[in-house]
């Protein structure tokens, strides 16, 4: 997932705030068509988020790895402050 590491970090900070709509995820972040569905699966299949469904609407939640893999970096080396990372300003 390394060339797609930009795309589920930013769907991790958009689910920060808690549980969203997958209909608002969509229209919030800069990924379209495919490029969502594909993040979108991709998180849940490396458990980062899990699907909720309620009242017929489909929702995205945060788990607790995703908060971990959020605070850490998805790059070894962020946790000691350098290299390609969110704490520098620069994506894959």
């Amino acid at each position: 997932m390394r060339g797609g590491m930009w795309m589920a970090y930013a769907l991790l900070k958009e689910l920060e705030g808690g549980r969203r709509k997958t209909s608002e995820l969509r229209q919030s972040t800069p990924l379209y068509g495919t490029a969502f569905d594909w993040a979108v699966t991709g998180l849940l299949s490396m458990g980062l988020a899990k699907r909720v469904i309620e009242g017929g609407e489909e929702y995205l939640e945060m788990t607790d790895a995703g908060r971990s893999w959020l605070s850490t970096g998805p790059w070894p080396w962020a946790q000691w402050g350098y290299g390609w990372g969110p704490r520098h300003g620069r994506c894959w």
